[in-house]
């Protein structure tokens, strides 16, 4: 995903109302996009799996559904595109039997398997973890849910790997805390 100087020109076209630029900018990115979800998809089990170019997609209604998407460059539209990724996903994995084991990340990107129905404990995690900086959500969603390695993400968002192993490694431990309060806060509230 080397930087595309007509990427940012092509979203500044697009929030200024241009529909064509839209159209240009989603030609311009369809197969980065494709490759994000065939690397995010190959590490899912089971035959519940949303096919990439399906992915693709229903990322494309979501985005487009948008009157003119919020990226300011290439490196935030990815970023963006990571947390429509993961909201599709999770909505999708809502529909599953809910015994299936779900594998996010890769074990390129690094992996976390986890049953379907944890999957959404993990969605209501990550909007908590924004209170801790919305560079830590941004770089799970770009790894588990886009399938990114660090270097990708690192080269999209503009810092050094060391930062992002640094965040990762930072946001799983508070993800790990957070879905641990979550399954104390459900245990609680059920009936004796």
């Amino acid at each position: 995903m080397a930087e595309d100087p007509p990427i940012t020109e092509l979203l500044a076209a697009w929030r200024g109302g241009d529909d064509q630029a839209r159209i240009a900018l989603f030609e311009a990115v369809y197969d980065d996009l494709h490759a994000m979800a065939y690397r995010r998809q190959r590490h899912v089990r089971g035959d519940h799996t949303m096919r990439p170019t399906a992915l693709v997609h229903e990322l494309y209604l979501k985005l487009t559904q948008q009157a003119a998407v919020s990226a300011r460059d290439q490196g935030h539209f990815f970023a963006v595109a990571a947390r429509a990724m993961r909201h599709i996903l999770i909505d999708y994995v809502r529909k599953w039997d809910r015994r299936q084991q779900v594998t996010l990340g890769s074990e390129q990107t690094g992996r976390l398997d986890m049953p379907a129905h944890e999957v959404q404990a993990l969605g209501e995690a990550l909007e908590k973890l924004r209170a801790y900086g919305e560079r830590l959500v941004q770089v799970v969603e770009m790894n588990y849910f886009a399938g990114l390695t660090y270097d990708e993400i690192a080269d999209a968002m503009g810092v050094t790997k060391r930062t992002i192993t640094r965040d990762m490694a930072k946001a799983k431990a508070l993800l790990r805390e957070l879905l641990e309060e979550g399954a104390g806060a459900k245990s609680s509230n059920e009936p004796s």
